[in-house]
């Protein structure tokens, strides 16, 4: 028995002891702005959207299978090579523009750039649109979400902030893929017919990703998970008629990355910030995902 069925095996466990609720208690996405808003410094009873952020800060680099971790490096790479096109395309050049006019303290770089480094959320922004631009990135066959490009933007950003390593960087890689994929296989089709985009779903990878990297607690991942659901938008019409496809993807990787940052404790007049669990719920708990098992089952 090998190290990577048992790293498998081993996070199928995990998956299992979180993910046992019934289909008719957790159906539908649930994710209320209003909840979070109206409750802030409150303590409320354990939600999905807190049982998933447990999971997601819980599962360690050696949880994961290999598999898992080989398709993330593989994700980065695709995101870069398809940045690479992008980055001369006119809608990657004029977010940068803008980006680089309002400046910011340095934290992170540009892809293809040798300017200043920007602030981490503006720098995932603007290397998401220039991947997206050029449409060479990843999608994910569950809910043809994009998510590779808010991923790696938002955490080869935030890595680079924190100074995160390899191992972890690929592992908040896998993380995010996962709460994306579990997200935009809950809400599809009906997000789809009702006419938004797939970044309603990549939001949630590059909050996690950058969550994981900030090492938030399994609480504030949940805060950050609900400032995700209420933060983004995106209407299909648009990104299929226009540049504003790559526009959302700069959003999902940019307010995602927020998200992260909302989410921790940060002390101001004597009150922290917000740490109330808003839903999150629907086929997240299905033993299904990124993570998933490749014996046909996953």
């Amino acid at each position: 028995m090998g190290p990577g069925f048992r790293r498998g095996r081993r996070c199928d466990e995990l998956r299992r002891e979180f993910f046992t609720r019934s289909k008719a208690e957790i159906r539908g996405l649930e994710a209320s702005a209003a909840y979070v808003g109206a409750n802030l410094g409150r303590t409320r009873p354990m939600t999905v959207a807190g049982e998933l952020a447990t999971f997601l800060t819980r599962v360690g680099p050696a949880d994961l299978p290999p598999q898992a971790i080989d398709h993330a490096a593989m994700l980065i790479a695709s995101t870069l090579a398809s940045a690479a096109l992008g980055a001369g395309i006119e809608s990657s050049v004029i977010i940068r523009d803008l980006a680089r006019e309002c400046g910011g303290v340095a934290e992170a770089s540009l892809w293809f750039d040798a300017g200043p480094k920007l602030p981490v959320a503006e720098a995932a922004q603007v290397n998401a649109v220039m991947s997206d631009a050029a449409a060479s990135d990843d999608s994910d066959l569950r809910n043809i979400v994009h998510a590779g490009t808010t991923l790696a933007a938002a955490g080869l950003a935030m890595a680079e902030r924190t100074g995160a390593n390899g191992e972890d960087m690929l592992t908040a890689i896998v993380l995010g893929y996962e709460a994306a994929g579990r997200v935009g296989e809950a809400i599809t089709p009906g997000f789809r017919a009702r006419g938004f985009h797939g970044c309603l779903a990549a939001i949630f990878a590059g909050a996690v990703a950058a969550g994981r990297l900030l090492r938030v607690e399994a609480s504030q991942m949940a805060q950050a998970i609900a400032l995700s659901a209420t933060s983004i938008g995106g209407l299909m019409a648009a990104a299929n008629t226009s540049t504003a496809r790559e526009y959302h993807a700069g959003l999902a990787a940019m307010l995602g990355v927020r998200a992260a940052l909302a989410a921790q404790p940060r002390i101001s007049g004597g009150r922290e910030y917000s740490r109330d669990q808003a839903r999150v719920s629907g086929s997240l708990w299905r033993d299904r995902g990124f993570l998933g098992r490749s014996d046909g089952d996953a």
